[in-house]
């Protein structure tokens, strides 16, 4: 195979990121069998309780089934949930749920990510932890 990661530092990214409970799923555009591999294969599937594809659900981004079905299966409010994605319909999607958005500034659409501003814009994997900071999303400690 041919995939990479990204080269933003994503695994010094998700080494920085608590444990899998605290990472409970990812959703991807890949159908599960590829995106489980793909994740396997990075050595990034011990960060997921789940992984999901673009084929596990009904419905499709943007609509909210997907990620609402994450958060009902980890018991996770809106408020507690955040979608990182690189496009607009990423943003959509987490609009649609009621969660926070970290938009990507790098990835395969970020050509169209301000159309529907995130919550939060990062230039690279390693800016999510610091992007979930109280003081980053506006809540106060």
């Amino acid at each position: 195979s041919k995939t990479v990661m990204w080269p933003h530092r994503t695994v010094q990214a998700t080494s920085s990121l608590p444990s899998r409970p605290s990472m409970p799923s990812g959703g991807f555009v890949a159908p599960v069998r590829p995106a489980r591999g793909i994740c396997e294969g990075l050595g990034l599937a011990d960060y997921f309780l789940h992984i999901y594809g673009g084929d596990s659900f009904q419905m499709k981004k943007p609509d909210p089934m997907g990620l609402r079905s994450l958060m009902e299966e980890t018991g996770a409010t809106p408020e507690e949930t955040v979608m990182i994605g690189d496009s607009q319909v990423d943003v959509e999607t987490a609009r649609n749920a009621g969660a926070w958005s970290i938009g990507c500034q790098f990835g395969f659409g970020p050509q169209n990510l301000m159309d529907t501003p995130p919550d939060v814009l990062v230039d690279r994997a390693a800016d999510w932890t610091a992007a979930l900071s109280p003081a980053k999303i506006g809540v106060q400690p």
